[in-house]
Protein backbone atom coordinates (compact mmCIF):
# COMPACT_ATOMS: atom_id res chain seq x y z
CA UNK A 1 0.00 0.00 0.00
CA UNK A 2 2.80 2.21 0.70
CA UNK A 3 4.41 1.59 -2.68
CA UNK A 4 0.72 2.82 -4.55
CA UNK A 5 0.70 5.61 -2.04
CA UNK A 6 4.62 6.76 -3.28
CA UNK A 7 3.93 6.22 -7.00
CA UNK A 8 0.79 8.56 -7.12
CA UNK A 9 2.41 11.20 -4.95
CA UNK A 10 5.42 11.48 -8.08
CA UNK A 11 2.89 11.10 -10.45
CA UNK A 12 0.85 13.62 -9.08
CA UNK A 13 4.27 15.74 -8.97
CA UNK A 14 4.56 15.69 -12.42
CA UNK A 15 1.21 16.33 -13.32
CA UNK A 16 1.99 19.87 -11.78
CA UNK A 17 4.82 20.45 -14.49
CA UNK A 18 3.59 21.74 -17.92
CA UNK A 19 6.00 20.99 -20.32
CA UNK A 20 9.58 21.79 -20.91
CA UNK A 21 11.42 24.85 -20.48
CA UNK A 22 13.11 27.42 -22.86
CA UNK A 23 16.56 26.25 -21.50
CA UNK A 24 16.08 22.93 -21.72
CA UNK A 25 15.11 23.52 -25.29
CA UNK A 26 18.01 25.32 -26.24
CA UNK A 27 20.40 22.69 -24.49
CA UNK A 28 19.01 19.66 -26.47
CA UNK A 29 19.25 21.90 -29.91
CA UNK A 30 23.02 22.68 -29.20
CA UNK A 31 23.53 18.90 -28.15
CA UNK A 32 21.43 17.58 -31.20
CA UNK A 33 24.08 20.28 -33.12
CA UNK A 34 27.14 19.22 -32.16
CA UNK A 35 26.43 15.32 -32.86
CA UNK A 36 25.27 16.64 -35.98
CA UNK A 37 28.67 18.27 -36.63
CA UNK A 38 30.38 15.83 -35.65
CA UNK A 39 29.41 13.32 -38.03
CA UNK A 40 29.50 15.87 -40.70
CA UNK A 41 32.91 16.42 -40.32
CA UNK A 42 33.75 12.60 -40.15
CA UNK A 43 32.18 12.53 -43.18
CA UNK A 44 34.08 14.58 -44.47
CA UNK A 45 37.23 13.46 -43.26
CA UNK A 46 35.98 9.98 -44.96
CA UNK A 47 35.84 11.40 -48.79
CA UNK A 48 38.93 13.36 -48.57
CA UNK A 49 40.93 9.95 -46.99
CA UNK A 50 39.39 7.94 -49.76
CA UNK A 51 40.15 10.17 -53.02
CA UNK A 52 44.00 10.57 -51.36
CA UNK A 53 43.53 6.91 -50.80
CA UNK A 54 42.70 6.73 -54.85
CA UNK A 55 45.67 9.11 -55.52
CA UNK A 56 48.42 6.96 -54.08
CA UNK A 57 47.27 4.10 -55.48
CA UNK A 58 47.20 5.09 -58.44
CA UNK A 59 50.47 7.58 -58.73
CA UNK A 60 52.08 4.04 -57.50
CA UNK A 61 50.45 1.91 -60.61
CA UNK A 62 52.07 4.59 -62.74
CA UNK A 63 55.38 4.53 -61.58
CA UNK A 64 55.66 0.89 -61.81
CA UNK A 65 54.41 0.74 -65.08
CA UNK A 66 57.70 2.97 -65.71
CA UNK A 67 59.63 0.78 -63.72
CA UNK A 68 58.57 -2.46 -65.44
CA UNK A 69 59.46 -0.30 -68.91
CA UNK A 70 62.61 0.41 -67.81
CA UNK A 71 63.07 -3.77 -67.12
CA UNK A 72 61.61 -4.68 -70.65
CA UNK A 73 63.60 -2.41 -72.55
CA UNK A 74 66.56 -3.49 -70.91
CA UNK A 75 65.57 -7.34 -71.78
CA UNK A 76 64.78 -6.44 -74.98
CA UNK A 77 67.46 -4.15 -76.11
CA UNK A 78 70.46 -6.31 -74.50
CA UNK A 79 72.19 -4.60 -71.31
CA UNK A 80 75.31 -2.83 -73.59
CA UNK A 81 72.77 -1.05 -75.69
CA UNK A 82 70.36 -0.03 -72.93
CA UNK A 83 72.66 1.82 -70.87
CA UNK A 84 75.09 3.24 -73.84
CA UNK A 85 71.15 5.14 -73.63
CA UNK A 86 72.37 6.92 -70.57
CA UNK A 87 75.21 9.13 -71.54
CA UNK A 88 75.58 11.00 -68.08
CA UNK A 89 75.95 9.39 -64.37
CA UNK A 90 72.87 11.02 -63.79
CA UNK A 91 69.87 12.17 -65.98
CA UNK A 92 66.51 13.43 -65.36
CA UNK A 93 63.46 12.76 -67.47
CA UNK A 94 60.30 13.88 -67.53
CA UNK A 95 57.53 11.21 -68.82
CA UNK A 96 54.33 13.51 -69.16
CA UNK A 97 52.73 10.82 -71.41
CA UNK A 98 53.82 7.36 -71.49
CA UNK A 99 56.54 5.64 -74.72
CA UNK A 100 56.42 2.27 -75.51
CA UNK A 101 60.12 2.03 -75.83
CA UNK A 102 63.08 4.01 -74.72
CA UNK A 103 65.18 4.88 -77.49
CA UNK A 104 67.70 7.78 -77.76
CA UNK A 105 64.83 10.09 -79.17
CA UNK A 106 62.35 9.32 -76.89
CA UNK A 107 64.95 10.32 -74.04
CA UNK A 108 66.09 13.33 -75.95
CA UNK A 109 63.33 14.67 -76.46
CA UNK A 110 61.93 14.16 -72.40
CA UNK A 111 65.53 15.05 -70.99
CA UNK A 112 65.44 17.61 -67.95
CA UNK A 113 63.60 18.08 -65.01
CA UNK A 114 59.79 18.53 -65.27
CA UNK A 115 58.43 21.88 -65.22
CA UNK A 116 54.87 23.44 -65.00
CA UNK A 117 53.69 22.71 -68.00
CA UNK A 118 54.82 19.13 -68.24
CA UNK A 119 52.27 17.53 -66.47
CA UNK A 120 48.87 14.84 -67.45
CA UNK A 121 45.96 14.06 -66.32
CA UNK A 122 44.24 10.85 -65.23
CA UNK A 123 41.39 10.46 -62.98
CA UNK A 124 40.37 13.93 -62.54
CA UNK A 125 43.53 15.41 -60.97
CA UNK A 126 46.87 16.43 -62.74
CA UNK A 127 50.16 14.00 -62.12
CA UNK A 128 53.94 15.14 -63.48
CA UNK A 129 56.24 11.65 -63.45
CA UNK A 130 60.00 12.57 -63.22
CA UNK A 131 62.62 9.80 -63.75
CA UNK A 132 65.77 10.09 -62.29
CA UNK A 133 68.66 7.54 -64.11
CA UNK A 134 72.18 6.80 -62.15
CA UNK A 135 74.65 4.81 -63.88
CA UNK A 136 77.22 3.49 -61.80
CA UNK A 137 80.52 2.48 -64.33
CA UNK A 138 82.25 0.85 -61.53
CA UNK A 139 79.56 -1.79 -59.77
CA UNK A 140 77.60 -1.59 -63.59
CA UNK A 141 74.34 -1.09 -62.11
CA UNK A 142 71.38 2.03 -63.18
CA UNK A 143 69.60 3.08 -60.25
CA UNK A 144 66.10 4.19 -61.65
CA UNK A 145 63.92 6.70 -59.14
CA UNK A 146 60.34 7.44 -60.62
CA UNK A 147 58.91 10.66 -58.47
CA UNK A 148 55.34 10.86 -59.18
CA UNK A 149 53.96 14.25 -57.54
CA UNK A 150 50.21 15.21 -57.90
CA UNK A 151 47.80 18.01 -55.99
CA UNK A 152 45.22 17.82 -53.28
CA UNK A 153 43.78 20.48 -53.63
CA UNK A 154 44.94 24.10 -55.04
CA UNK A 155 48.14 23.73 -52.56
CA UNK A 156 48.81 20.30 -51.12
CA UNK A 157 51.15 18.97 -53.26
CA UNK A 158 51.51 14.72 -52.63
CA UNK A 159 54.31 12.76 -54.16
CA UNK A 160 55.90 8.91 -54.40
CA UNK A 161 59.29 7.74 -55.29
CA UNK A 162 60.15 4.46 -56.16
CA UNK A 163 63.41 3.32 -56.96
CA UNK A 164 64.97 0.15 -58.82
CA UNK A 165 68.24 -0.64 -59.38
CA UNK A 166 68.95 -3.05 -62.70
CA UNK A 167 72.09 -4.97 -63.17
CA UNK A 168 73.06 -6.80 -65.88
CA UNK A 169 71.78 -10.35 -66.25
CA UNK A 170 74.24 -12.72 -65.81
Amino acid sequence: MKLLTTITTRLRARSTQTGSSLIELLIAIMVVGVVVTGVAYALTQSVKNTAESRYRELATAMAQDSIDLFRREREAQGWRAFTSLFTTSQQTFCFNSFPTTIDAAVLTNRSGQCGPGNTFQASRTTFQREIEVYTDAPSETLTINVIMTWNVGSDDERSITITQILKERS
